[in-house]
């Protein structure tokens, strides 16, 4: 039972730990790099769409090696545009949810 347990839990820590590391090369963030590795272990725990898993390990190391490959300057800028976008769109989770308190204009 043990063996079972560890056969069906082995691959998907292992693409567990691989994502995680890479989103979080990428991304500079634990929580984005744990989120992202959440989808592998989910998937590979239930035994469903495994090879989702798979394709979702294998194409964030290729993102985290093209990441690595980058020069410094386009790397920071590529940061910086990312900080940007999730501040937007944090921005906008927030109007939507005050969209519904606001006071309604003059009608016409």
């Amino acid at each position: 039972m043990e063996q079972l347990l560890l056969q069906r839990m082995g691959k998907p820590l292992v693409m567990f730990f691989i994502t995680f590391l890479a989103g979080k090369y990428v991304t500079g963030s634990v929580g984005d790099g744990f989120l992202l590795a959440l989808l592998p272990l989910g998937l590979g725990v239930i035994g469903v769409m495994q090879s989702i898993g798979y394709y979702v390990t294998a194409f964030s190391v290729l993102v985290a090696v093209g990441f690595g490959l980058m020069p410094i300057p386009v790397k920071s800028d590529v940061r910086m545009a990312f900080t940007g976008m999730e501040s937007s769109v944090a921005a906008g989770v927030d109007d939507t949810a005050d969209a519904g308190t606001a006071k309604p204009g003059p009608a016409h």
